[in-house]
């Protein structure tokens, strides 16, 4: 089985109702490196926990 973590991005962003910019200041990124790791199949793991820790979600939540 192959998890689409780009996919899991959009799913758990748009569950939590942040929008890009929101989103990005919490990463301390731009809305446009986010976009690129919404848009990306592979993520690295220190960037999906992260993700995780941003958007206040355990891995396991992440890429059910």
């Amino acid at each position: 089985m192959v998890i689409n973590l780009g996919d899991k991005l959009k799913a758990a962003q748009a569950r939590k109702g942040l929008s890009g910019v929101e989103l990005a200041k919490r990463l301390d990124t731009t809305p446009q490196q986010l976009s690129r790791w919404r848009n990306s199949r592979d993520l690295s793991f220190n960037l999906v926990l992260r993700i995780c820790d941003a958007l206040d979600v355990t891995v396991s939540e992440f890429v059910a």
